[in-house]
């Protein structure tokens, strides 16, 4: 037979008809022949094809091929006569869902196996159906069903015709169906379709599938395919008007995980993270720190930050964006103390990467000041005249890292404990470090609520070493130790 029923039964009832035709000697079907504009085959089927009693099978007729680029099958819609009309057009292993009367009048259906399309009204005399073969693939099978008194389980006569769709052109009307093709069309993992290839944004085109979605523009080489959460990601997101068209099918990705690249970004997805897309200065520091193998999978979209900026989370780092800065991440104890500070609301976005700092520590450069981490310090930010201050002494190299935040000191000053010293800034003074046996004595003596803030660095006095602060000296020899003078005496260097 031509049409093997599937479990899903077809019902007798039709509404409407494909065409009312006259059956004199011959059914008069035109298929196209290539015009060099409008792509149609013309011809006569039905005299080189003939009538066949359903059960002798269509695979005994005698075929006719129609390459891949009759775009077209046209049908002639005749008066009625002695009540016979073409019931069914039956298309199977055809991926194009398409019938369009130059009426207006749409046939469309589905049974489980194959594509029956049925009329929704009779077929005017003298107007013409159009059948889209644009994404038929070599070996589907037309037929028809002529006599509408018989259900269509056991129906006594038709026409059948074979389709050869040989396509070597990568074209609007053809890319789909090329592809389709390619991969193994209904046998392949797409399936059926479940759509006729239809308009999408910008002159591109699309067609569902029941294992996805195919799509195709002319700035991409060929039509590629969209599926699970990376489609509904894709969907979600605005589909080709926001993400652009593919331009890969989807690929493996680290542990399990899989991504797929768009004209607009990438989409990537694993089981833990779920799928999201990056694009953008984010994508290309992404890609350049090595993707997710380095950041792992996003766990978020790209979301709006402070002052215009951007930001994504990934599992194992924060990507953050501003015009000022560009992209950079940020991780581990340096991205715990960004949290806890205010995030780029209070140190402003990254101006580096995390950096090597001395004797196996981390710093990272902020637009408000840097965040220094090491294993015996933990992680602290230094910023404004105490950091300026701290660079001048040799960093960490000389000053060592951070203990504490910068907090408060008496009278409107600033204070920050280093593992070497401890740096005081006052506005009449500047940030200067204190340090060893003065740095004691300053502070056995009540600190700056008694001597005032340091107004220099310590520095030689013979065989010893002093500083000045600003209500008296401080001394330090080997063999007497440290020891003040106050008041200082006027025109002395305090």
């Amino acid at each position: 037979m031509c049409y093997k029923t599937s479990s899903k039964r077809i019902q007798r009832q039709v509404v409407g008809f494909v065409a009312a035709v006259a059956l004199a000697s011959t059914l008069s079907v035109l298929i196209g022949t290539p015009a060099q504009a409008s792509g149609r085959f013309i011809g006569s089927w039905a005299g080189n094809w003939g009538r066949v009693a359903w059960g002798d099978g269509c695979d005994n007729l005698p075929t006719r091929d129609i390459p891949h680029g009759a775009a077209e099958l046209l049908i002639n819609g005749w008066a009625q006569s002695d009540n016979t009309y073409v019931e069914y057009i039956l298309v199977r292993n055809m991926t194009g869902r398409h019938i369009q009367f130059t009426n207006g009048i749409v046939i469309h259906g589905v049974d489980a196996d194959d594509f029956v399309y049925r009329a929704i009204e009779p077929l005017p005399s003298g107007s013409t159906a159009r059948l889209d073969l644009r994404h038929a693939f070599s070996g589907s099978r037309l037929t028809m069903n002529l006599d509408p008194s018989i259900g269509f389980d056991d129906p006594v006569s038709g026409y059948c015709g074979h389709i050869d769709t040989q396509v070597d052109s990568n074209t609007a009307n053809s890319a789909i169906g090329y592809r389709y093709i390619q991969m193994g069309g209904p046998a392949s993992d797409l399936g059926w379709p479940t759509t006729s290839e239809l308009d999408a944004a910008n002159g591109g085109r699309w067609q569902g599938f029941q294992g996805g979605l195919m799509l195709w523009h002319s700035s991409i080489p060929q039509a590629y395919w969209l599926k699970g959460a990376i489609l509904d990601e894709f969907r979600a997101l605005g589909s080709e008007w926001t993400v652009g068209y593919p331009t890969m099918d989807e690929g493996d990705a680290a542990n399990g995980g899989k991504w797929q690249a768009f004209q607009n970004g990438r989409i990537y997805w694993s089981p833990s993270a779920g799928a999201h897309w990056v694009h953008g200065a984010i994508l290309s520091q992404f890609v350049n720190l090595g993707s997710e193998w380095t950041l792992g999978y996003p766990t978020t979209e790209e979301l709006a930050a402070a002052n215009g900026g951007r930001w994504q989370q990934f599992q194992n780092r924060l990507m953050l964006w501003h015009p000022n800065t560009g992209a950079h991440s940020v991780y581990g104890r340096i991205l715990d103390e960004f949290r806890a500070l205010g995030s780029e609301w209070t140190v402003g976005y990254p101006k580096t990467e995390e950096l090597a700092a001395a004797n196996g520590g981390r710093w990272q450069e902020f637009e408000v000041g840097r965040i220094y981490w090491s294993s015996s310090a933990d992680a602290h930010w230094v910023h404004g005249a105490i950091l300026n201050q701290f660079v001048n002494l040799g960093s960490e190299w000389t000053v060592g890292y951070p203990t504490t935040e910068e907090l408060a000191a008496a009278n409107g000053g600033r204070w920050q404990q280093f593992q070497n010293r401890l740096m005081l800034w006052h506005p009449n003074t500047g940030a200067h470090s204190v340090y060893g046996a003065i740095l004691a004595k300053f502070r056995e003596v009540g600190s700056e609520r008694t001597l005032g803030y340091p107004t220099g660095e310590e520095s030689a006095w013979g065989s010893g070493r002093r500083q000045p602060f600003q209500n008296a000296w401080i001394y330090w020899t080997p063999t007497s130790g440290a020891w003040i003078e106050y008041p200082c005496v006027p025109g002395s260097p305090c």
